[in-house]
């Protein structure tokens, strides 16, 4: 049988490395989790809109939905009052 000390020290060692490992994931997985955030979020946007694309919207590729976003939709921003805010704003 193992003491306690050694089985403490091997679940805090396995915690650090695990810890490690999923921070590392974690950061390095930050780029594609925010792309596909915002084509998830751009596709709810063409779904809610009902463009007429010849297909149905959860049909197209992402890449596709990138391109009818940034060729057919054009995005502005409202305050409450109804008055258009610039990037300045």
């Amino acid at each position: 049988m193992h003491s306690t000390s050694y089985i403490v020290r091997f679940v805090l060692i396995m915690t650090a490395i695990v810890a490690v490992i999923l921070a590392f994931l974690s950061t390095a997985l930050k780029p594609i989790h925010s792309q596909n955030e915002a084509v998830y979020n751009k596709r709810a946007v063409l779904k809610a809109v009902q463009v007429d694309l010849g297909s149905k919207v959860s049909d197209l590729s992402d890449k596709e939905v990138l391109d009818v976003f940034t060729n057919q939709i054009s995005q502005k921003v409202f305050d409450m009052s109804g008055k258009e805010l610039t990037k300045e704003e």
